[in-house]
């Protein structure tokens, strides 16, 4: 059971990195294609205002693992993070301000790791959902309780990094 656990996870996780990394290759495409290079930054006022925008997608992967049909639409959201990745990064490469982008890139690899952590325990959360689903007797109520607790801290553990570059947003 221990093996089969780890080897769905190691899936979920390649899902997830597979989407994402298809979603910064079309961000890609797509700002070298419309030339994007004209683009400039826009940073948050607030730190709250970062953390909604920042967490937002974060937050949002965490809501959609609490349903059985989530596993559909957390591979896509995380695709759509990469794309705005893509084409963010591709804007300051193409300026050619290496200091802008080395500031977001450290910015945007700490907002990654927040996602795919999310990411990946939303989506294993919405296999257990669809399971237990399926057979309610699979899945015993104090493991369902153990499962929900894990998660909730995952979602606090993938706000550290998240507020680490809100940090580097604001006093860098």
């Amino acid at each position: 059971m221990k093996a089969k656990n780890s080897h769905t996870r190691q899936i979920i996780l390649l899902i997830i990195c597979l989407f994402f990394a298809l979603g910064v290759v079309f961000g890609t495409f797509c700002a070298i294609k419309y030339n994007v290079n004209t683009a400039t930054a826009t940073a948050p006022q607030t730190v709250p205002q970062a953390i909604f925008i920042f967490g937002k997608f974060v937050f949002a992967i965490w809501l959609i693992g609490f349903f059985p049909f989530g596993i559909f639409f957390v591979p896509p959201v995380a695709a759509f993070c990469g794309y705005s990745y893509g084409i963010s990064s591709t804007a300051f490469l193409l300026s050619k301000d290496s200091v802008m982008f080395a500031h977001f890139s450290v910015k945007y690899l700490l907002y990654t790791i927040a996602l795919v952590l999310s990411a990946c325990a939303s989506m294993h959360l919405c296999f257990n959902t669809y399971k237990s689903s399926k057979n309610p007797k699979i899945i015993l109520p104090r493991e369902k309780q153990r499962i929900l607790i894990e998660y909730i801290i995952i979602l606090l553990i993938s706000f550290l990094p998240l507020s680490l570059g809100v940090g580097l947003e604001f006093f860098t």
